[in-house]
């Protein structure tokens, strides 16, 4: 090579080919003792060396110079191939990112605009959605007594488009100002498209026609929804269809309703049926004996005390009718016998006497219990009827109602509330989670709602304490208004029993059994379950009797499913007789006179059932980490005839545990607060919000989660 290199006569072109053979041979084993990182940098090392090694042997000529500048060109043509080889892997992961995201962009957008397209395609115009104005327009050529829109009792079912956006993007869907694609909404399969659907109608304000169109086209369960939304525009319904003939023979038609029934094996309802046809039985002796809950006024003023009036047997003939709707076969015979029809009736024929209209709900609300018959219901006009009845002064209407459209509306709540049990919040749909449930028990002669009421009523008129209810200053169930205002993350419910003092005034004189402690307990007991007691913290309030009710109702849960007592955290006892009564020592002593019942003789001081039954609540209550508070009574109760007796004295109101307070109060309105800031109402309230924030602290802790999350697995 230095020979080569020192002959200044050779051809350069004969160098550069010498030494490109002489690379080539080694540029395998060069190649494969290079790193992988190979940068441009070593190129120019390698050319540096080569430098200084020809100048160490002297190849400094000019031919040398050129020789040396060409390799190391020719080593960068030799290695190019193999940089932009490792350019590509050191680049390759951040182009793929990139090409990530110009993907996913693309994919955003076309989905919104294929959205958006759908959006728009259900507001294009169509045969039969024209323009505003001549809807408006054509509106005012109607007559006003004609509703043309009601000609047609059958539904007009809107044209199905877009159902799978409505079924997999409910919310996109409700946030159209549509109201086609609304009322589809609230049609659809999915659940909580239904539940949003029907939230979002009832939000908006509509025009006329808007109002008319999804009237025409709304299903059974839309208007279900509707019903039960909180100030709903009356505009949703339907007015109840005409009766043919409001005037013919309403007795006569529920008797051959009756007589059409299959004869049930409660015989209190043949005997409801017998008394309704013998016209000069008397089935009121009880207004003979003294009342120890004194009624509002206004609950009997459209009663008729007459034994042989038409009322008091189509009272009868209703009860009758009620205790058949408690069987479920009955209910769908009674609906296709034309009981729905004939409830209609009795609405036209006493358009005033809220004692029908109480017993009318109650039978309704009975149906509702089987979801075959709910599109029946609606169909008869009764949905429209049920709305206005929610808002009726009446607390036995309203409540009655409320229980009818919960029993009916399954969307929002698998709970059913049978015969007896009553939810006094929310009696609307809500957004707000529900902590805890909370259960009122009357006692001896007592009412799901009269038992409850504000106190210092019996000294007002009816048209007094209509008026101070219309400016909010009096409640007929403090449950309902006072402590669901205070308690909005509560379910407050009431269950009702019958009871009597005396036999001679029971209503049916063949459900003596049934009326016992134990057998009434296991009845309540089940139908709490039914109503969804036992899936949520449980506070317990209970008046005299009902105190009782609950101890052995508990201890029946503690041989059975233990469900309910697992999640029992609190009793409040309003002057329960845990040691009996004076009230059943009085009675026993007219025992030949007075006939006591089967509850007044269970409260003798001397019953042995009272003693097993409290000793056995004690050793229940220590075992378990259920808290007790108990209230007694101080002042003498009046009996009438100026007699005055301490119903249930503090020896007998103190269970021996727990917190025990006094009060200067009688027998009926120990559980009865005069007013939002009483003493009474205020400790009350402070143990059922220690108790529901207690079962929500604990459920936090048990789970392992914040508030935030927490609150959100309640949503």
């Amino acid at each position: 090579m230095r020979s080569l290199l020192g002959d200044n006569t050779m051809s350069e072109v004969v160098l550069k080919k010498l030494w490109m053979d002489k690379l080539q041979t080694h540029t395998t084993q060069i190649l494969a003792s290079l790193p992988d990182d190979l940068q441009l940098e070593k190129i120019a090392e390698i050319a540096d060396k080569i430098h200084d090694n020809n100048q160490d042997k002297n190849t400094t000529s000019r031919h040398g110079v050129y020789l040396i500048c060409d390799c190391a060109q020719c080593l960068f043509l030799l290695f190019r191939p193999f940089l932009k080889e490792q350019c590509k892997k050191t680049n390759l992961r951040s182009k793929v990112q990139k090409l990530g995201i110009v993907i996913g962009s693309v994919f955003l957008c076309g989905s919104g605009v294929y959205l958006q397209v759908m959006l728009l395609n259900e507001n294009l115009p169509s045969f039969n959605n024209i323009s505003n104005m001549d809807r408006e327009s054509a509106t005012k050529h109607w007559h006003p007594s004609i509703r043309l829109d009601d000609l047609n009792t059958g539904p007009v079912r809107a044209k199905p488009r877009g159902d799978k956006l409505v079924a997999f993007l409910p919310w996109l869907v409700s946030q159209s100002a549509d109201h086609w694609n609304l009322l589809r909404l609230a049609q659809s399969e999915s659940r909580i498209g239904r539940i949003i659907g029907i939230d979002k109608l009832t939000r908006e304000i509509w025009q006329d026609y808007q109002y008319r169109e999804i009237r025409q086209a709304a299903d059974y369960r839309t208007f279900v929804g509707l019903a039960r939304s909180q100030n709903v525009d009356m505009r949703f319904f339907r007015e109840p269809p005409q009766l043919s003939n409001p005037k013919k023979d309403l007795i006569g038609g529920l008797q051959q309703l009756l007589s059409s029934l299959p004869v049930a094996e409660d015989p209190c309802i043949g005997y409801f049926t017998s008394t309704g046809l013998q016209k000069n039985e008397s089935r009121d002796l009880g207004r003979l004996f003294w009342n120890l809950e004194n009624t509002d006024a206004d609950t009997d003023l459209n009663k008729d005390n007459s034994a042989n009036s038409e009322l008091n047997i189509l009272e009868c003939l209703l009860e009758a009718l009620l205790r058949h709707s408690t069987i479920g076969k009955h209910s769908v015979q009674i609906v296709q016998y034309g009981g729905l029809v004939l409830l209609r009736r009795v609405l036209d024929n006493y358009p005033d006497n809220y004692h029908l209209h109480q017993l009318c709900a109650r039978i309704l609300g009975n149906l509702a219990l089987r979801p075959e018959l709910h599109e029946d219901i609606v169909r008869s006009g009764w949905v429209s009827i049920l709305v206005k009845w929610m808002q009726s002064v009446n607390i036995d209407v309203c409540l009655n109602t409320a229980r009818a459209l919960a029993n009916m509306d399954i969307d929002s709540s698998s709970a059913m509330y049978y015969d007896g049990v009553y939810v006094l919040h929310p009696i609307y749909r809500s957004r707000k989670p529900i902590y805890a449930d909370v259960v009122f028990v009357h006692g001896l002669l007592g009412g799901p709602f009269k038992t409850w009421r504000q106190g210092g009523s019996d000294d007002r008129l009816p048209s007094e304490l209509n008026e101070l209810i219309a400016q909010g200053q009096y409640t007929r169930c403090w449950p309902k208004d006072w402590l669901s205002q205070d308690s909005e993350h509560l379910r407050i419910l009431t269950v009702e029993y019958d009871t009597y003092l005396s036999e001679l005034s029971a209503t049916c004189p063949f459900d003596r059994e049934k009326r016992s402690l134990y057998i009434r307990a296991k009845t309540i007991l089940h139908k709490l379950r039914k109503a969804g007691i036992g899936e949520r913290p449980i506070i317990f309030v209970g008046h005299s009797m009902g105190g009782l009710l609950i101890k052995q109702m508990l201890l029946l849960d503690e041989t059975m499913e233990k469900k309910i007592l697992k999640q029992t955290k609190g009793i409040i006892f309003y002057s329960v007789p845990h040691r009996g009564s004076t009230l059943a020592s009085l009675w026993r002593q007219a025992w030949f006179l007075l006939y006591p019942s089967i509850e007044v003789n269970e409260l003798d001081p001397d019953s042995l059932l009272l003693r097993t039954l409290h000793k056995n609540f004690q050793e229940l209550i220590v075992e378990s980490d259920i808290e007790c508070v108990s209230f007694g009574e101080l002042q003498k109760t009046p009996l009438g005839m100026r007699l005055h007796a301490l119903i249930v004295p503090p020896h007998s109101s103190d269970p021996g545990f727990g917190a025990f307070y006094t009060i200067e109060a009688n027998h009926l309105t120990i559980c009865k607060p005069m007013n939002h800031q009483s003493m009474l109402y205020a400790v009350t309230l402070q143990y059922i919000q220690d108790w529901a924030n207690q079962t929500l602290v604990e459920s936090v802790m048990k789970a392992g989660l914040g508030i935030e999350d927490q609150v959100a697995n309640l949503i």
